[in-house]
């Protein structure tokens, strides 16, 4: 492994060349290892020889987790993969940031589309499903029943907001008095943040839910103890908005029908939680603003969704949560999201490209349009030294 100085693009870039290095499943760890000496270089640029070729997909995962959040270019094979740095300070261009707000309400029309309601659908309205329009759900039912009678947003605008996304950067990030600060803050996906408030504050105007979020975390709330815990989940929205995507699929839907009956009971106990359901034209429309801006993902996730809504309706959007990498800038193993210590997803596999989708805000943050926001507080030195040992543990979980 050889180390050169040169000037080529930025200023004072250090190329790394690996030649002639057969990487094994019992060195392959310690090469990379080596790699990640070098992150923290004002500039960065990776070259693999051709001994790499032999684990090329494991390098390319390592290497791009590893160093994405560094001000480095990547350069393996034939894909060069820039690294996005957001440096203080920030500042709002209110001129940008009204621009981007205007375009987005002429185009999506966030406000009046951004649920189902009463005045705007009638009982026994057919939707069909997002994935299998050959099937569809008839309005009726506790779902109409619990529908707000006009858009929660109509005629709403808030000064400064916070969208909290769930990547792991926020563990120990200490953002959670700052979060509390915003006038309206989103979430995603009912995320759990009782036990995490130092960093994820505990405010809740508006969150989304997936219905498989009652299978996959709370066991169709068939036991006492899961259903205690989902009820107590959702008492901390208060009289917050509820976000579910009840139509994106027919093998969701008897998760929705449960969730369905669940808030209809609560709401005769007295829970002021307002759901809210997305109308097939905000979904669409959402999809086809990002995708029309050079944006081409399979699908957008929930946290872009939410802060594309954040963004129609506040002056000022901060963003929490939102780093798609396994390692923070210094190097330390970052969970893939803040309350799990292990998950089976990643940031290359399933239908998000949230790399794709982070450079497209971090474009937004240079133009002062919206605040990527990373940790608010650096690192104590013992939290480094927990995080990289392999037997760390901190299972607070959901």
């Amino acid at each position: 492994m050889t180390k050169r100085s040169r000037r080529h693009g930025p200023a004072h870039m250090t190329k790394i060349r690996l030649d002639n290095i057969i990487l094994t499943k019992q060195n392959r760890n310690d090469t990379c290892r080596r790699l990640l000496i070098f992150v923290t270089m004002t500039t960065v640029a990776v070259t693999l020889g051709q001994g790499y070729t032999q684990y090329k997909e494991y390098v390319d995962y390592h290497i791009r987790n590893t160093m994405y959040g560094t001000k480095s270019l990547l350069t393996t094979g034939n894909w060069t993969y820039p690294a996005l740095p957001t440096e203080e300070p920030w500042t709002l261009d209110e001129e940008a940031a009204a621009n981007f707000r205007e375009e987005l309400e002429q185009e999506c029309h966030i406000k009046r589309d951004i649920s189902l309601t009463k005045s705007s659908a009638k009982v026994g309205k057919k939707i069909v499903y997002d994935v299998e329009p050959q099937h569809y759900v008839t309005l009726a039912g506790p779902m109409y029943v619990l529908l707000p009678e006009t858009s929660p947003f109509d005629g709403k605008f808030y000064n400064t907001c916070a969208v909290v996304g769930n990547g792991g950067i926020l563990r120990d990030s200490k953002c959670g008095s700052e979060i509390d600060t915003a006038d309206f803050v989103f979430r995603c996906n009912l995320a759990p943040i009782s036990r995490y408030h130092e960093d994820v504050g505990t405010r809740t105007n508006f969150t989304t839910m997936n219905p498989s979020v009652l299978k996959t975390y709370y066991n169709r709330v068939n036991s006492e103890n899961s259903r205690r815990r989902f009820i107590n989940r959702l008492q901390e929205i208060g009289d917050g908005f509820l976000w579910i995507p009840a139509f994106v699929s027919k093998m969701g839907e008897r998760e929705v029908n449960l969730l369905n009956s669940i808030l209809m009971g609560e709401r005769l106990n007295g829970l002021p939680l307002q759901p809210l359901y997305p109308t097939k034209e905000v979904t669409r429309a959402i999809f086809k603003f990002w995708n029309t801006r050079k944006l081409e993902v399979p699908r957008l996730t929930t946290g872009l969704c939410m802060y594309t809504i954040a963004a129609s309706v506040c002056r000022q959007v901060a963003l929490y949560g939102f780093y798609p990498s396994n390692h923070d800038r210094e190097g330390n193993r970052l969970p893939y999201h803040y309350y799990e210590r292990r998950s089976r997803y990643n940031f290359e596999q399933g239908p998000h490209k949230m790399y794709n989708e982070y450079k497209a805000l971090k474009s937004l943050h240079d133009k002062g349009i919206v605040r990527l926001r990373e940790r608010c507080k650096p690192l104590p030195s013992y939290v480094y030294a927990m995080r990289n040992n392999p037997h760390y543990r901190d299972d607070r979980g959901r």
